[in-house]
């Protein structure tokens, strides 16, 4: 064979698999393209299943302080109230800022938080202080603490809910 014709049919199929060659790299880049879209997807939804968790735990945990002041009311022990209720106004002003709650109950825990500052205020005022020690906590009071658990009850029912889905 002579070399022209050789050189001209190798250059025909060097064309050939340059050009087989890019379409094989544009076919890779969209795979890679598309496998990096769906471990993002499946990364951000791990996430969301991992902040649920720690939102339930939060609130459950929020749950056992409000459940704590309500028995040392009940009890008359005023100071473990007030570190308690101390305790559970950190954890609603915490909380409310969580994204996954929705904007009623951020609104609701925000209320609650303040109805805590309110009830401090009265312990350490009336309670505290000593003369009126064995006194029971005002009905008003107690409803404010019932409605802060009926709050937290329906958000951790919420997320269970929410949790049994995924």
């Amino acid at each position: 064979m002579d070399e022209p014709v050789v050189m001209s049919l190798f250059d025909k199929w060097a064309n050939a698999t340059s050009v087989a060659g890019f379409f094989i790299s544009l076919v890779s880049l969209g795979i890679a393209c598309w496998g990096f879209y769906r471990v993002k997807a499946v990364t951000k939804e791990v996430a969301l299943r991992i902040s649920g968790h720690l939102l339930s735990e939060e609130v459950m945990s929020l749950s056992n302080l409000i459940d704590q002041v309500l028995e040392a009311t009940g009890d008359k022990h005023w100071p473990r109230a007030l570190e308690r209720s101390k305790q559970a106004r950190r954890s609603f002003l915490t909380l409310w800022q969580n994204p996954q709650l929705k904007e009623e109950e951020q609104a609701r825990l925000i209320a609650d938080a303040d109805d805590l500052r309110l009830l401090i205020i009265y312990i350490e005022k009336y309670r505290i202080s000593g003369e009126n020690q064995n006194v029971d906590l005002p009905d008003r009071k107690r409803r404010a603490l019932d409605t802060m658990m009926t709050t937290i009850g329906s958000i951790q029912g919420r997320l269970q809910k929410v949790a049994m889905e995924v």
